[in-house]
C-alpha cells in the first residue's frame, strides 16, 4: 500500500513526500526520531498541524523508554 511505502521512503525527510497532512509518514518520521534521538523536522510537524503535541509524543517516547530499560 501507498501510505507504507511513502512512511518508509520519506520517514528522515517527510517534507518530501506528497501527503499534505500528519499521517503514516508522519508518525513513523516522529517515532523514529524520538526512538533514536534524532532532530523531530518542526517544520514539518507545524505545517501538518501537530507541533503543539510534540511536548506529549517526547513524553511518551521518554516513559516507554524507561520502561524498557527496567524490563
Amino acid at each position: 500500500p501507498m501510505p507504507i511505502i511513502e512512511a518508509v521512503a520519506f520517514h528522515l525527510q517527510p517534507q518530501r513526500s506528497n501527503v499534505r497532512s500528519f499521517w503514516v509518514t508522519g508518525a513513523v518520521h516522529v517515532a523514529t526520531a524520538l526512538a533514536g534521538g534524532s532532530q523531530v523536522d518542526e517544520q514539518y510537524l507545524e505545517r501538518t498541524a501537530v507541533l503543539p503535541r510534540l511536548d506529549g509524543w517526547r513524553e511518551m517516547a521518554n516513559d516507554f523508554a524507561g520502561l524498557a530499560a527496567t524490563a
